[in-house]
């Protein structure tokens, strides 16, 4: 009875057997499965931040006094390369004006000068430059006049102020000039109504362009010299 049962169950056997050794086949050909990987190059890692320029300023000091001829500097390498009658005949000439000059009088003058300190703690260099300049009466607070400025220079290594092309570099601290031209006193005192300017403190109201933005900082207060000196002394 047994043997008759066995024809039977091998049949089913192999074709079950068959049907799992499909499926290994058919999951061994594909692999196992897995998750699609992400392009990372060049999504993951940001681009630096841009340059900027940080620049702040205060006004180490002011005075007003008087308005003073620029100093003539001589252009080392064009005299150099003129020819010797050229600089024979600008020695002369710088020579008899300068004994005009003295033979006629000799004077003592004191310029008016505006200081700043910057410092520059960006990543970039910047450009400074004055934008304006007010007086103000600190007993009021009023604007009294503008004031002019010329002749930007800065305190170079030889303790010695140069010219300056009124760039500050990243990470610089810069101590600079200017000259200015002292307002009129006489319309100062009118808009305080008549009152002496010798005796009201002012402050200087300094607004800086840096990289095109404004920046406006205040001197502390002061008071005019006492007096506009020119002192002539006939020789």
């Amino acid at each position: 009875m047994n043997t008759q049962r066995y024809p039977l169950l091998t049949p089913c056997l192999c074709l079950l057997l068959a049907a799992a050794c499909t499926s290994l086949d058919s999951t061994t050909a594909r692999g196992p499965a897995t998750s699609p990987t992400r392009e990372t190059v060049g999504q993951d890692v940001p681009p630096p931040p841009p340059a900027k320029s940080l620049v702040t300023a205060a006004v180490g000091s002011v005075r007003l006094e008087q308005d003073c001829p620029d100093p003539v500097r001589v252009d080392a390498a064009a005299t150099a390369e003129a020819g010797p009658s050229e600089q024979a005949k600008s020695q002369h000439v710088s020579d008899s004006a300068r004994g005009e000059s003295e033979a006629k009088r000799s004077w003592t003058c004191d310029q008016s000068t505006l200081q700043i300190k910057l410092d520059s703690t960006g990543s970039a260099a910047a450009q400074v430059r004055i934008a304006s300049l007010v007086l103000r009466d600190l007993q009021t607070d009023g604007i009294v006049a503008s004031v002019a400025s010329r002749g930007p220079s800065a305190w170079g290594p030889d303790s010695t102020y140069v010219p300056w092309n009124e760039s500050i570099a990243a990470g610089a601290q810069m101590q600079v000039s200017y000259r200015l031209t002292p307002p009129d006193w006489g319309a100062v005192e009118a808009k305080l109504g008549g009152a002496t300017s010798h005796a009201r403190e002012f402050a200087l109201e300094v607004t800086l362009e840096v990289d095109g933005k404004p920046l406006t900082v205040r001197s502390p207060g002061f008071r005019r010299a006492a007096a506009d000196r020119v002192d002539f002394v006939e020789t």
